[in-house]
């Protein structure tokens, strides 16, 4: 017995230093190829293609105010660039800076006007700092570029539950199904259908949907949901068993404390 403990304990360990040991190398990977480029931009402070290289690097290590700023470097070269546009803006929506946010996207969008990627891009700085008017609009204006886009149609959706529309968004969000979703697609719609019949009360519908988002996924994060859902779908026979298990407790303790009083125990 003592052996198995031990061979287990010695697994554990194992499993411990390759995680380590392969953290170690991945960041050293990251940061030989910080130093090479920039060496290489050193030589050629304004070529585009290790700009972009530079900022996705910082994108990749979440330093989004960097990889802005090394955005702002090509547009300063060249203002059209489409890439370098789209990225900033989503660089200074993850940064948390509104006003940079704000202005990369709409210019991001006035440089593309035809462009639903842009104004998706758009309505989702504009959902993520909750001004949902314009949110809506950017969305509105998307759609009727891309109108078979169940993505756009879905963050339409998510207007609605930020506007507590649940009937409005439940119906959205069957349209969205309905337009041939991709299989992320399919796990946001799921997602967010649980969480409207949740608040609706619905909760069989709630547990249903919960658990086609995650075994649409396997999100670790979707299987602690899948466990609340499960106990609001039960909460009758769970409450009866609560209170149940209260009543045999009182009444355990009823008895003891009646054989005590008699010198009994």
């Amino acid at each position: 017995m003592r052996r198995v403990l031990g061979d287990k304990w010695v697994l554990v360990f194992v499993l411990m230093v390759a995680l380590i040991s392969t953290s170690s190398v991945q960041a050293t990977d990251l940061n030989q190829e910080f130093i090479r480029l920039q060496t290489e931009l050193q030589n050629r402070p304004h070529d585009s293609k290790l700009l972009k290289e530079l900022a996705l690097l910082y994108s990749h290590g979440l330093q989004w105010e960097l990889a802005a700023q090394t955005y702002d470097k090509i547009l300063a070269q060249n203002p059209k660039d489409t890439f370098a546009l789209a990225e900033r803006c989503v660089c200074y929506t993850e940064a948390l800076n509104p006003q940079k946010a704000i202005s990369s996207c709409e210019e991001f969008a006035k440089h593309n006007q035809g462009s639903a990627l842009a104004l998706d891009n758009l309505g989702l700085m504009y959902f993520r700092f909750q001004k949902y008017d314009q949110a809506l609009k950017a969305f509105t204006k998307a759609r009727k570029i891309s109108p078979d886009s169940a993505l756009i149609l879905l963050h339409q959706a998510q207007v609605a539950m930020a506007y507590q529309e649940w009937s409005y968004a439940l119906i959205l969000l069957d349209e969205t199904n309905a337009l041939n979703p991709k299989p992320r697609e399919k796990v946001l719609i799921a997602h967010a259908k649980s969480l409207i019949y949740d608040k609706l009360k619905l909760y069989d519908d709630a547990y249903e949907q919960i658990v086609i988002a995650y075994e649409g996924s396997q999100n670790p994060l979707f299987l602690t949901k899948v466990g609340k859902a499960f106990l609001k779908k039960h909460q009758t026979i769970v409450y009866f068993l609560v209170v149940a298990l209260i009543l045999w407790f009182c009444r355990y303790m009823g008895v003891r404390l009646n054989r005590f009083l008699k010198n009994e125990d």
